[in-house]
């Protein structure tokens, strides 16, 4: 979960870079007590002949060893946490001078990021008095939202970076890690890609199943109403999940069947030929059944096929009902959305990426797009948005955000399949 603006304003990234100072004496203090210890070690050395002299020896420089460890841990912890604490602080005052300057204009900002034209101010007055001024005004605020939510999501990620390279630079201080290693004893299986339990082609994916992000966690059907209004000329809505794709051999879990399911999604049939670009896929890729998450992204939210388009509708945990209340939006007091459970476009973006990842992109497509921004980074996707957008280089499971005339990624967003088809809401 992203940082909120409250959390980055209490924070103290300088205790950082002064921690990193004293890991700097502390790394110095003990080279000198190693080198000093050599020494008086090496005295020894000229009057004490034997055996025991050996074994003395033998496990004082052990000691020497594990001690010169920490001295080259402390040293490089120097360099990370005072790199680090230098990000963070440039980070925080970024992120606080914008609240502040946003702020003073007579925008209110939400802990989120969130920023909406605060009630009485100046910018409220002069909203209400030119439609155009209130359209620019709203736009700006969008603009800003996205802003403000890219700088919580860049400290979040500078955070955990420094949390990682805190890790990395303390690594082989664990005595655990000294112990031998049994040479026969074969590697884990890398992060997303769990080594098959058998040769099943039909299995899903092994490992942890019990939350959304998990290897062969099971991506239910959201509780949504079924679709009122039919389909759009030229979209599918009955593709079959399947645990591998049609025509192709069957493979067990692992990097064969997903990249068969990347050719099959790009147009590629089993046989050799190729679909007509824009022509729908038979099948899709059961989010368990698959291990690369961009393709479960695909199948999470291709789970929800036939669910009702509702305004507002759609969570990270299924759908929800739309707009809460009668004169929110014409067009979801003609369809009756309030009284509906279902999904509007970056509701299930956000759902189908949270049950794919165990990432919350938020909702909203503006703000979604500044958190995919950051976020995305962790399981691959593509993130895409402006007037024009190149999709020659997309592959499934990016993302595509819609700048439509309101402003950054203000329209619509749509998960790209593969062979220029989308997985998307029908608005």
């Amino acid at each position: 979960m992203t940082m909120t603006i409250s959390e980055v304003k209490n924070s103290h990234p300088e205790q950082l870079t002064d921690a990193g100072h004293r890991a700097a004496d502390s790394a110095g203090k003990a080279s000198q007590q190693i080198a000093e210890g050599h020494g008086t070690l090496k005295k020894l050395d000229e009057g004490w002949n034997g055996s025991a002299a050996d074994a003395a020896n033998a496990s004082a420089n052990r000691t020497f060893t594990d001690h010169q460890k920490v001295a080259d841990a402390l040293q490089r912890l120097q360099t990370v946490l005072t790199d680090g604490g230098g990000r963070l602080s440039a980070s925080r005052t970024a992120l606080i001078d914008a609240v502040d300057n946003l702020t003073q204009y007579g925008y209110q900002v939400a802990d989120d990021g969130t920023v909406s034209i605060r009630p009485g101010g100046p910018l409220d007055v002069a909203a209400k008095l030119s439609p155009v001024t209130a359209l620019e005004i709203r736009q700006l605020a969008a603009a800003n939202s996205v802003k403000l939510k890219t700088l919580l999501a860049q400290f979040d990620s500078q955070d955990r970076e420094l949390a990682d390279a805190i890790r990395k630079a303390t690594d082989g201080l664990n005595p655990t890690e000294d112990k031998p290693k049994d040479p026969n004893t074969p590697p884990p299986p890398p992060p997303d890609q769990p080594k098959p339990a058998s040769d099943d082609t039909n299995a899903p994916v092994p490992g942890p199943d019990a939350k959304p992000g998990d290897p062969g966690y099971k991506v239910p059907h959201a509780p949504g109403d079924p679709a009122e209004v039919a389909p759009k000329p030229g979209w599918k809505v009955d593709a079959k999940g399947e645990t591998n794709p049609p025509g192709y051999p069957a493979q067990p879990p692992g990097e064969a069947r997903d990249q068969n399911w990347r050719d099959y999604l790009n147009g590629k049939n089993g046989d050799g030929t190729h679909r007509p670009s824009g022509e729908p896929p038979a099948a899709y890729p059961l989010p368990e059944a698959v291990t690369d998450k961009k393709l479960k992204i695909i199948g999470a939210a291709e789970n929800q096929q036939g669910t009702r388009y509702v305004w507002g509708g759609g969570s990270k945990d299924g759908g929800t009902s739309g707009a809460p209340a009668k004169g929110t939006d014409p067009y979801a007091d003609q369809m009756h959305d309030y009284e509906h459970t279902g999904f509007d476009c970056s509701g299930l973006s956000e759902y189908a990426i949270y049950q794919a990842t165990g990432y919350d992109p938020g909702k909203g497509t503006s703000v979604q797009f500044g958190n995919m921004t950051e976020g995305a980074g962790a399981f691959g996707s593509v993130v895409q948005t402006g007037p024009k957008l190149d999709t020659s280089q997309l592959q499934p499971g990016d993302v595509i955000y819609y700048d439509g005339g309101l402003g950054v990624a203000g329209a619509h967003v749509a998960i790209y399949m593969g062979n220029g088809v989308t997985v998307e809401t029908s608005e």
